[in-house]
């Protein structure tokens, strides 16, 4: 094997890894543009309340539900004071209302969801694609340079995949 011929391939395998990184935090923005239209759609977690299952930066999906249908195990998006919690159902009470708590937490939130306040209830997750709201949220604008600078060195590399060497030296 001579030096370019593996300079060749490992440029080639760099710039494959690039593309798939790529189009991994490129499903950020398809999930919120075409989510609703399939009746979905996509919160970041923005705490560690449901660990180990969900973690802050993680991209849940969350479809419709029916307040009549939601059950205890049921793991449901409400808005609470302007922001969008994500917890479990423990139970249902009498009146309808919900008790919820985080998986992480030791005791169940101390007040009740009403049904109608419920959006949704949480499908997959999509681990670290929401980090970045996380961090611009929180101000950890270094953590968010540096992913920035990554997705740059991405950009870069993949290039490289998309466009061999053959062609670009023609």
């Amino acid at each position: 094997m001579t030096r370019s011929f593996v300079a060749r391939w490992l440029t080639r395998l760099l710039g494959m890894a690039a593309v798939a990184v790529l189009v991994y935090w490129m499903l950020l923005p398809l999930a919120a543009l075409g989510g609703p239209a399939l009746g979905v759609r996509a919160v970041v977690v923005t705490s560690n309340s449901m660990s180990p299952g969900m973690s802050a930066g993680d991209l849940v999906i969350v479809r419709s539900a029916h307040a009549d249908r939601l059950a205890a195990g049921d793991v449901v998006v409400f808005e609470s004071e302007g922001r969008n919690v994500i917890h479990r159902v423990v139970a249902v009470n009498p009146d309808g209302s919900l008790t919820t708590q985080g998986d992480a937490n030791a005791v169940a939130d101390q007040v009740p969801v009403d049904p109608a306040s419920v959006s949704g209830v949480a499908g997959g997750a999509i681990p670290y694609l929401g980090l970045p709201r996380v961090w611009a949220e929180s101000g950890a604008w270094a953590s968010l340079g540096i992913w920035g600078a990554l997705m740059a060195v991405a950009v870069w590399w993949a290039r490289w995949a998309v466009w061999p060497v053959e062609v670009r030296a023609s």
